[in-house]
């Protein structure tokens, strides 16, 4: 019973703010940092769905306090913090991720400086002085093909209207691009076969597939 008691684990239900805190600390110089905000997300804790620019990144005192306990720690590179914020505004670490991570293209278009700052450190390259305005405070981030995986876990209040939810970002959709647009429309198209699929109340889907 004793040998039970130890193998249990338990861990905290942190409510709050679902927000990801990205770093590139080079070895020497100065961190460049980034934040957004996820609103969606697939179940069971998988892909970002819908995010938006948040302004953590700007909060000298919390970057602060992250950038310390990396540098202690050691580390250099990219990272992605991802945390939970309180409604008091304590910011808790849920995990860190020493890699790229999903939803990287809202980052790639709202803070360009980051991932360039490491690409030329990589090649041995010096780092460029960040320009004024470089970062954006403004930005979204939607992966529509994403919300074929099942009803999205809504971090905060969840939208009357998800669908309405997703049309207001359909424009920032990863795919939607002159480079990916055939896969935008693949993934839309895909998502469209799989509603006429779904069954109805009180209907098997095999009975709603021989109806199409």
């Amino acid at each position: 019973m004793r040998d039970a008691a130890r193998a249990l684990l338990f861990q905290e239900w942190v409510d709050g703010r679902s927000l990801y805190l990205f770093f590139h600390l080079p070895r020497r110089g100065r961190a460049t940092v980034f934040s957004q905000e996820n609103l969606a997300q697939q179940p069971g804790g998988k892909s970002v769905l819908l995010a938006r620019v948040a302004r953590l990144h700007e909060d000298a005192r919390e970057v602060a306090f992250w950038e310390d306990a990396l540098r202690a720690a050691g580390f250099h590179g990219v990272v992605m913090l991802e945390l939970r914020q309180r409604d008091d505004g304590e910011c808790v670490l849920i995990e860190a991720n020493p890699r790229l991570w999903g939803p990287l293209q809202l980052c790639v278009d709202a803070c360009p400086p980051l991932l360039r700052g490491y690409i030329d450190e990589h090649l041995g390259r010096a780092v460029t002085a960040r320009p004024a305005g470089a970062i954006r405070s403004r930005g979204l981030y939607c992966w529509s093909g994403g919300f074929a995986a099942g009803d999205p876990v809504w971090h905060g209040t969840k939208p009357r209207r998800g669908w309405l939810a997703r049309l207001r970002y359909a424009a920032a959709d990863v795919y939607l691009r002159p480079d990916s647009w055939r896969q935008f429309l693949h993934e839309w198209r895909g998502a469209a076969r799989d509603d006429s699929a779904r069954p109805v109340a009180g209907k098997s889907p095999a009975d709603s597939a021989s109806r199409r």
